[in-house]
């Protein structure tokens, strides 16, 4: 392959990125807003519903134990004080929640994570957390994980947990 034609490709990349880029900067800025404000949304459709810290801290407040495992090191357990997910889903009205094809966490840094409808309707598996330890979680720009994190009790390696959750999506096709 010619120089030229390496080139070309690199340049048209950096063109994609850059266009990505420059379209998801709204979608960043609102996400970051949200998080700065600690409310949490729910979307579905054209309805929206937002919490805030206080609204969340209503719907059953908990504080449980789950180890954190990853990078190859030995788990390390954690006391983490939140809501079960499902609580704040019941809380929007909505009567037909088993034809949700998705429920998409979307959390301020762009990670994505769906869940199904059994997913967040088990009993004791996906919560919104906002203190660990006993301390709040504190913001991405202050060094935190929140001022939510979505933790799945039922996911042993933590790979579907979510850092700087801000919004959730019920999703149908």
């Amino acid at each position: 392959m010619s120089k030229t034609v390496i080139v070309a490709v690199l340049v048209v990349l950096v063109m994609i990125i850059g266009v990505t880029a420059y379209l998801q900067r709204g979608d960043l800025a609102e996400r970051r807003e949200l998080m700065e404000k600690a409310t949490f949304v729910i979307t579905f459709g054209e309805k929206e519903i937002i919490y805030e810290m206080a609204d969340i801290r209503e719907l059953g407040e908990t504080e449980f134990a789950a180890i954190l495992r990853g990078g190859g090191k030995p788990g390390r357990e954690y006391t983490f004080t939140g809501v079960p997910l499902r609580n704040l889903i019941a809380g929007i009205g909505y009567a037909d929640l088993e034809n949700i094809d998705m429920f998409v966490v979307k959390s301020v840094d762009g990670f994505r994570v769906a869940f199904t409808y059994e997913e967040i309707m088990a009993e004791d598996n996906i919560y919104i957390v906002y203190k660990q330890n006993g301390e709040p979680l504190g913001t991405r720009a202050h060094g935190g994980t929140g001022p939510y994190r979505i933790v799945v009790r039922q996911d042993p390696f933590a790979m579907r947990w979510a850092r700087y959750a801000v919004e959730l999506e019920l999703k149908t096709e």
